[in-house]
């Protein structure tokens, strides 16, 4: 829920007074001269005795998400937000590499870095440590979950999902029997817990792409809600963060996915001959197309466009191109838009750039 200009003042002003605590600056000020002792290669034995400690790193940068986050809901302020975010994710990549390779932590905050890049924008960054931390070690199970779904590996997901929804110790029933017999501790059952709610929330998710059926989206965004509020009541800040990253990637999804985007579409598809089975043979590829990237979401809107003119390239089988230009009427505009972006036939390449099941037609304006 956004917050108020006021509240949204007061977090600046209480940022601001953070930034200027010498405890703070301090603590900066540890992290980048740490970071140089460790690119010129000098032993830890040689450094200065430093004072700051991995858990005040990594609550400070969960600080920064968490204001970052609240600022974010006021769209005149999402810049600062974003900026806030940034700073948290350079904290947390730097505990990262300072950490030894197989400390337990390492992988989960190199994660939450990656993540909190992408929510602040810096797309490249996040999907080179998400590349990064396939190769670093295994992730822990809900994380390597997180994973896939911020790649859109479906297959993948699958798998992942069905081993948490057919262990019975994921289960409500079992999970408060081993509570009850001390089999487990409070905090161990909190974690069993939520890692089935994560198996709960991909599994409504996972059904949403073939199908179009937005209560399961909807029941989906219900579970991370639910999550960020038992993760909020427990006082577990990388679950917290991690269901609200859930969120926020079902949020995107849904904007940017075929569903949505190509719903305009149905207008001229009364019938349903060209839009869902569009959208069905694009989830059915081998590497399944579920969504637009927003440049393509915002060059929907000028497909028809009547002052465009409009050019089919055809490609033989020798590879030599044919352009022919089509007429632009009303009617030609709405012809070949459906049969650009809708028809399994064709590419729309300058346009949408969604791949089709026959790439020997492209159309383009």
């Amino acid at each position: 829920m956004a917050i108020t200009q006021t509240e949204a003042g007061r977090i600046i002003e209480r940022l601001q007074s953070f930034e200027s605590n010498g405890r703070f600056q301090n603590f900066i000020a540890q992290v980048h001269s740490r970071s140089i002792l460790q690119d010129l290669g000098v032993s830890s034995d040689a450094w200065p005795r430093y004072t700051l400690s991995e858990e005040d790193l990594h609550h400070t940068a969960h600080y920064l998400f968490w204001q970052g986050l609240e600022l974010k809901s006021l769209a005149q302020y999402q810049e600062q937000g974003n900026a806030y975010i940034l700073r948290g994710c350079e904290i947390l990549e730097f505990l990262y590499q300072a950490q030894p390779v197989g400390y337990p932590e390492r992988t989960t905050q190199l994660f939450n870095a990656a993540l909190g890049y992408y929510i602040s924008g810096y797309y490249a960054r996040a999907y080179v440590l998400m590349r990064q931390l396939q190769t670093v070690a295994e992730l822990p199970s809900e994380l390597e979950l997180l994973r896939r779904f911020f790649e859109k590996n479906l297959a993948g997901m699958r798998e992942l999902i069905s081993n948490i929804l057919e262990d019975e110790t994921y289960t409500d029933t079992a999970i408060a029997h081993s509570l009850q017999e001390r089999e487990l501790s409070e905090d161990e059952a909190l974690h069993q817990t939520m890692r089935a709610t994560f198996g709960r929330i991909f599994s409504y998710f996972i059904e949403f792409p073939k199908t179009g059926d937005y209560p399961l989206l909807e029941r989906a965004k219900e579970l991370a809600d639910d999550g960020i509020q038992l993760a909020l009541r427990t006082g577990f800040v990388d679950w917290w963060w991690w269901f609200y990253c859930v969120r926020y990637l079902l949020d995107q999804y849904d904007e940017n996915s075929l569903w949505r985007t190509l719903s305009p579409f149905g207008d001229d598809d009364p019938d349903n001959q060209f839009v869902e089975p569009y959208i069905r043979a694009n989830y059915s590829r081998s590497i399944p197309v579920i969504e637009l990237w927003p440049s393509q979401i915002s060059a929907l809107p000028f497909i028809n466009e009547t002052e465009r003119g409009s050019y089919c390239l055809r490609r033989n089988f020798s590879t030599t191109l044919l352009m022919t230009q089509v007429p632009r009427t009303e009617e030609s505009a709405r012809h070949w838009a459906r049969q650009a972006a809708l028809l399994q036939i064709g590419r729309v390449g300058a346009v949408l750039g969604l791949p089709s099941a026959n790439d020997r037609c492209v159309m383009f304006s």
